[in-house]
């Protein structure tokens, strides 16, 4: 069996734990320095090396934006750290979720109640 988990690279650790713990009621169930899984099971990491993850197959980055990444990404593949396969592989895989996004329904909302929800939470 293989170990998965929801992994959110943050900035700065002690201020994620704070949220966390304050809005969420989260607490560390396991710390590995730089990375620390919470009770959910969400595991918060500071220092992640993004071209590694790119590499290991993590396609989409946040914070994130339309040239997040960019020259990052170019650089890696003009130095040999990332390879065009690399690259390829992940536009397949975010493609392929595009097309399967285009058939979901989407419901209509009501932004003016969840707005009103938010400001009563």
């Amino acid at each position: 069996m293989r170990y998965s988990c929801t992994l959110l690279a943050v900035r700065d650790m002690d201020k994620s734990l704070a949220f966390y713990k304050t809005m969420f009621g989260q607490e560390v169930v396991c710390d590995l320095g730089w990375n620390k899984t919470l009770s959910c099971g969400l595991a918060l990491q500071q220092h992640f090396d993004r071209i590694a993850g790119f590499r290991a197959g993590c396609d989409l980055n946040m914070p994130g934006g339309s040239k997040f990444m960019e020259k990052a990404a170019l650089e890696a593949v003009r130095s040999g750290r990332l390879s065009e396969a690399d690259v390829d592989a992940s536009v397949e895989r975010v493609l392929c979720l595009v097309e399967k996004c285009q058939h979901v329904v989407k419901p209509e909302i009501d932004w003016d109640a969840h707005h009103e929800l938010a400001r009563t939470v």
